[in-house]
């Protein structure tokens, strides 16, 4: 007969296969779960992957093809200005060779002039003998002060047609060598590259801060309108830190706005009277350097 601790003991062993059967079912079905629970992770975690890298890819994309749209646009308006410019070169550079022309006509008739003029000198020491003789006839003077009367009144006449002729071709002169100067400051600029020729449209002054821009600008914008109705250029006031930009093609009107307005920030009163003051002295300073140039070239 079995005893009761034999029974109790398989009892036991029972219970231990059942419950370590229990704890190994168990122990599958969480393995199992946070198996497909860390795959179900690393699915979405892929997937979100591969939607930043498609957006990512997206962006990229626009970017560079707002990069290109923005380069292209550049370089057509850089182009469109060049084209521009190197038009006025010509059209002035056609208007210099006709100048020239003109003053190659100017001497031409001048050199006439003075042919004429040695021709009425001979007619006038021809005219001269028969002078004399009819004063000394008629006033009884000597023949040296007859002479003398005589060549008193034709170098009087000789001087000022001479004055009158040398007059004209010095003010011709003049006209001809300040566009020339003008002509080699644009020729400076029709030789800088592409990229040079747009920065060679404007000009940048500095200011010692932003309240500067406030002060140049004027009360309802007074100060910024005469600057500009005076000197011929576009005054920028925008975002540029500490500096306004002045945008002319003519570089000669460009130098003079850029003198003027250092000037007027150097000197801190700004208002109209004082900027029509202060262009007016840098508009004569500049054009005389610029017809000094003209005369040296």
């Amino acid at each position: 007969m079995i005893s009761i601790s034999t029974i109790n003991l398989l009892y036991a062993l029972v219970g231990i296969l059942v419950g370590g059967t229990v704890v190994i079912l168990w122990s599958r079905f969480k393995a199992d779960s946070l198996l497909n629970k860390a795959q179900r992770k690393l699915s979405q975690v892929e997937e979100e992957i591969r939607v930043k890298q498609r957006e990512a890819d997206l962006e990229k994309k626009e970017t560079i093809h707002k990069i290109r749209d923005e380069f292209e646009k550049e370089t057509k308006e850089k182009r469109n200005e060049l084209h521009k410019l190197s038009k006025r070169l010509i059209e002035r550079e056609e208007g210099l060779d006709q100048r020239i022309r003109e003053l190659e006509q100017k001497r031409k008739k001048a050199k006439e002039k003075e042919e004429k003029i040695e021709e009425k000198e001979k007619q006038i020491e021809e005219l001269e003998t028969q002078y004399r003789i009819k004063l000394e006839e008629v006033a009884g003077i000597s023949s040296e002060e007859a002479k003398r009367i005589l060549l008193e009144t034709i170098k009087k006449e000789a001087k000022e047609e001479a004055i009158q002729i040398i007059q004209e071709v010095e003010r011709n002169a003049r006209e001809v060598a300040n566009r020339k100067a003008r002509m080699i400051i644009a020729t400076a600029i029709q030789r800088c590259s592409v990229d040079q020729v747009a920065d060679a449209a404007i000009s940048i002054v500095p200011l010692p801060n932003e309240e500067m821009k406030g002060r140049v600008i004027g009360r309802e914008g007074r100060n910024i309108r005469t600057f500009e109705a005076l000197t011929g250029v576009d005054l920028i006031v925008d975002d540029t830190p500490e500096a306004v930009v002045i945008s002319c093609f003519d570089p000669l009107r460009r130098k003079i706005a850029a003198v003027s307005l250092e000037r007027l920030i150097a000197d801190s009163r700004i208002h109209p009277a004082r900027i029509e003051e202060i262009v007016e002295k840098a508009k004569k300073e500049i054009e005389e350097l610029v017809k000094e140039e003209g005369q040296r070239v």
